[in-house]
């Protein structure tokens, strides 16, 4: 490129000298021509007099200089973090600004930025190198800027040229500009990190470990249950799950994971007879002993789960979809037993019982009322929720129930719940018949009719029943139940109301019942099973004592 003219008197004065490189550290030799077309001429392009003309530098005021920037996402390449990949950055030891926040958070506080400077920093972009060469092809440029800028550097504690005027040094080396005490930008070091890598994981959670604290005296100053011993401490088997529910059977501790029941052995003692005939009392000297698993095919993965009456406790596993228990020798498949194992098989949502947030309305509540020995089985979750209730001296499951509250607290004979939007207590057995938590259900019986032949057809029912009044405590002669389903596999007549002397016919206390067709057609119900529904709406929360059910029906 032509830069300038020879000046020296001879054959090359005047003639155009073609610039060989620049004599500058910082500065790049490049060859460039002005203009985009590659058939242009070289003598129609530029030359550097015309490029200085249209700059208005002039023959001694100024130089020109060309800069190539680099792209943006080419700024942290190399070795920033010593390195960009997730190995390097792994191995880089950092000291924390502030709290990790995830990916999503738009705004993150800086606890702890370091020390930050505002000031002007001037420094040398171009200076002469130490090599330098006398030539009228080789030029020398000197270039000094100054910028405002916020950094960690101290820029008042610089040792160099800076501090002083741009124009003290004629020329001035690179490293007349470029001296500085890093001591002034030191962090502190008191506390550094270093990434544990991706094929580390620490444990911080020991989800199936058991401790024990000190024993609880009375009168005590210190409440001894929140000293956790450090060495007092047993490890489950991991491979079984989590601990979600720990329950006191008798006096014996219990441990429910998500695929196995262990019993705690804590304290044992053993008591021996000595040589001298006097008893010994032998004991391990520690608190937790040992365990022994009492099942590793069932389990539950809900805290609240599990409830303790006086003979057993039950538990829901939402894995194998159905009710355990365990009577302090065995752990039995207590739905599967009783019949119920395809009504839980089909009715138990795992993705919405495993949340286990019973007042968010997904997940499990169990109560045990010790008066009746009835045992409450509520099952949360969106769309079908219902609670199943067994009995323990029947040692059968006696009823559906309308009301599915998150709680179930019982104490001593009373046992109280929550009502369905968990801001109030009702206290069970107590108030109008039919009536939970201020709102009214109807009562139902359903019998199941299948009598060994051929298909039937239900025609009717006949029973006994009586009807109190809940005030004066005298019988109700004229009403009785007040609708009735019969239905199958096919066939539904749908909820009929009962009229008497229409439908509903009745003898002192000897009740008889004409069974619907099939809703909109003339068809009976037949089959070869069938079910019987009667209901009672009782709005005025009467007492009704219905026995003796007799079925009629014509097998063909």
């Amino acid at each position: 490129m032509k830069v300038d003219n020879f000046t020296e008197d001879g054959p090359k004065d005047d003639a155009d000298v073609r610039i060989k490189g620049c004599n500058t550290i910082g500065a790049k030799c490049i060859t460039f021509a002005e203009g985009s077309d590659p058939a242009l001429p070289l003598d129609a392009r530029k030359s550097i007099e015309q490029m200085h003309a249209e700059a208005a530098t002039g023959a001694t005021n100024g130089v020109l200089v060309a800069e190539f920037v680099r792209a943006d996402y080419l700024l942290y390449t190399g070795g920033f973090y010593g390195g960009m990949s997730s190995e390097s950055k792994g191995v880089s030891t950092y000291i924390d600004i502030g709290e990790f926040q995830k990916i999503d958070v738009s705004s993150i506080t800086i606890a702890s930025p370091g020390d930050t400077f505002v000031g002007n920093f001037t420094f040398s972009k171009l200076t002469k190198d130490d090599l330098e060469i006398q030539s009228q092809d080789y030029n020398i440029v000197s270039e000094i800027v100054s910028i405002k800028v916020e950094t960690t550097v101290d820029l008042k504690n610089r040792n160099d040229l800076s501090l002083a005027e741009w124009d003290n040094r004629w020329q001035p080396r690179m490293e007349e500009y470029n001296n500085y005490n890093t001591v002034y930008s030191q962090q502190s070091t008191l506390i550094r990190s270093v990434d544990t890598g991706s094929k580390l994981k620490k444990i911080k959670e020991f989800d199936g470990r058991l401790m024990s604290s000190k024993e609880k005296i009375p009168g005590e100053f210190i409440d001894s249950w929140t000293d956790l011993l450090e060495n007092e401490t047993m490890d489950l088997d991991g491979k079984y799950g989590p601990i979600n529910a720990v329950v006191n059977l008798n006096d014996e501790i219990f441990c429910l994971q998500d695929t196995a029941v262990a019993q705690i052995s804590i304290n044992p003692r053993v008591q021996v007879q000595g040589d001298d005939g006097l008893s010994l009392e032998l004991g391990t000297g520690g608190i937790l002993n040992d365990y022994a698993y009492r099942s590793t095919t069932v389990g539950c993965l809900n805290k609240w789960g599990v409830v303790t009456s006086d003979m057993a406790f039950y538990f829901v596993d939402i894995i194998n979809r159905g009710i355990m228990t365990f009577d302090g020798s065995k752990v039995g498949r207590l739905s599967d037993t009783k019949g119920f194992h395809h009504e839980l098989l089909n009715r138990m949502e795992y993705r919405e019982l495993k949340k286990d947030n019973a007042v968010l309305g997904t997940g499990l509540s169990l109560g045990y009322n010790p008066v009746n020995a009835d045992v409450y089985f509520t099952f949360l979750q969106p769309g079908d929720s219902f609670t199943l209730g067994f009995n323990e001296k029947m040692s059968e499951f006696v009823s559906f129930y309308d009301y599915t509250p998150a709680w179930y607290i019982n104490k001593g004979s009373v046992l109280i719940s929550t009502n369905p939007d968990n801001d109030s207590l009702y206290e069970h057995f107590k108030g109008i018949p039919n009536h939970f938590y201020g709102s009214h259900f109807p009562s139902s019986v359903t019998l199941h009719i299948a009598p060994a032949g051929n298909e039937i057809v239900l025609n009717g029912a006949g029973y006994k029943m009586e009807l109190v009044d809940k005030d004066t405590g005298l019988e109700i002669p004229n009403k009785g139940l007040t609708g009735v389903r019969v239905y199958n596999d096919y066939q539904d007549s749908g909820l009929v109301d009962l009229s008497l002397r229409k439908n509903m016919f009745h003898k002192f206390r000897n009740w008889k019942i004409n069974f619907p067709r099939q809703a909109g057609t003339r068809d009976r119900v037949r089959s070869a099973w069938g079910f019987a529904e009667f209901v009672f709406n009782n709005t005025d929360g009467n007492k009704l004592t219905l026995h003796n059910i007799s079925i009629f029906y014509t097998q063909h």
